[in-house]
């Protein structure tokens, strides 16, 4: 054999393994682009069933929205018609107030009526107690006077307004916290 009959053998071995490395190639890629055909086709299919899903849920969606919006609808109507009750509410507080401070005010009265008529009619000496109330000291055994008793309450109704008053003072200077 001669060199040139060794360097065709070469050649056509070498040729040879080319062809079969070649046709193993081939049938791989193959193999690989059916693989991908058969998941592009599974995501295609996918899509088409995400699509009617989206599609139905957005019908529920709208439908949820639509029922959300009569329900609001509903719910301020109602508040509107309560609207006038809270403002009777505010309005009956208001009211209390003026009706007490209307008491206070008739209270005081009556006390300055009182004392200001005793001190000028009366021989019975009208002195202040520490709490700032109208003590009208009487005989004894002695019944004491409409004035002396009308006296005696507005000075108590006084007593009573001062101890509120400084019972509303101690609550509203108390540090409240918050939790």
């Amino acid at each position: 054999m001669t060199w040139g009959e060794i360097a065709g053998i070469i050649a056509a071995v070498a040729f040879a393994a080319l062809v079969v490395a070649l046709i193993l190639l081939i049938r791989q890629v193959t193999k690989t682009i059916k693989e991908v055909t058969k998941t592009v086709d599974e995501a295609n299919q996918t899509i088409a069933i995400l699509r009617r899903d989206v599609d139905g849920l957005s019908v529920e969606t709208q439908g949820l929205l639509n029922k959300t919006n009569q329900l609001m609808d509903d719910v301020n109507g109602k508040l509107s018609h309560l609207d006038p009750l809270f403002n009777a509410v505010g309005e009956v507080g208001t009211s209390v107030s003026d009706v007490n401070e209307g008491a206070r005010d008739l209270v005081g009265n009556i006390k300055d009526r009182v004392t200001n008529k005793e001190a000028d009619q009366s021989d019975e000496p009208i002195t202040t107690s520490d709490e700032g109330g109208v003590v009208i000291d009487s005989e004894a055994g002695a019944k004491p006077s409409m004035k002396t008793r009308l006296a005696q309450a507005a000075s108590t109704a006084d007593g009573m307004f001062k101890k509120w008053k400084v019972r509303q003072t101690e609550e509203h200077s108390k540090v409240k916290t918050f939790k």
